[in-house]
């Protein structure tokens, strides 16, 4: 994202249109930590031989993949949206119009969760990798891989709200509860990853 990009995506935020809204910020937030990780990693690779520098260049490949999907998922969570913001204005006076309502809502409902889900799963596999790189990385960027965990447990908490907002308003209970528990599996699994880089970050950039 350039700048510029950069610059239109928050003014965008900011405004009156529902989209880009919290699963486009949770999607930039995991890529944002993705990269921060790559970066710590290409700073230390050319430090380090062996196993060692193996390691860190298999973490920039995956990385590297990472961001791209994460920041994809900016679109992703915008364009799966826009169904659901159709079928919320869609008539209701009728018996057959709230029937045909319902119907295409858990559709666009069931579309419009996929893109947080996926933030979730590509976000654990992101602080999955940060914890590695905290043991790994030279002492000067250790702080990025912190900040990288930190931008990480945003973004999936983010991520997650986005998937209960869409399943609190599913008729269909049992899927809802489903894909809640796997959300719920992500951010606890995510979440206890990121903290523990952190605190390990921490404990090295401010020892007392």
């Amino acid at each position: 994202m350039h700048m510029q990009d950069m610059a239109a995506f928050v003014q965008a935020l900011a405004g009156p249109d529902a989209v880009p809204g919290g699963g486009g910020a949770a999607a930039l937030c995991g890529a944002l930590a993705a990269a921060l990780g790559s970066m710590a990693a290409n700073l230390t690779v050319n430090k380090k031989t062996g196993e060692a520098q193996q390691q860190l260049i298999s973490a920039i490949e995956r990385l590297g993949g990472l961001c791209t999907d994460l920041y994809a998922g900016i679109e992703a969570d915008a364009q799966a949206f826009l169904p659901l913001s159709k079928a919320y204005g869609l008539p209701r006076k009728t018996d057959e119009e709230k029937a045909e309502r319902a119907r295409i809502m858990e559709s666009a409902l069931n579309k419009a969760v996929q893109p947080p889900l996926e933030i979730l799963e590509l976000c654990v596999q992101t602080a999955d990798i940060l914890d590695a790189l905290a043991d790994t990385v030279g002492k000067l960027v250790v702080s990025d891989v912190g900040c990288a965990a930190a931008l990480c447990r945003g973004a999936l908490k983010s991520a997650a709200l986005n998937v209960y907002i869409n399943t609190n308003a599913m008729k269909d209970r049992a899927a809802a509860q489903a894909l809640e528990n796997r959300a719920r599996a992500c951010v606890e699994q995510g979440c206890a990853k990121c903290e523990s880089v952190y605190q390990k970050v921490e404990a090295i950039v401010c020892p007392s």
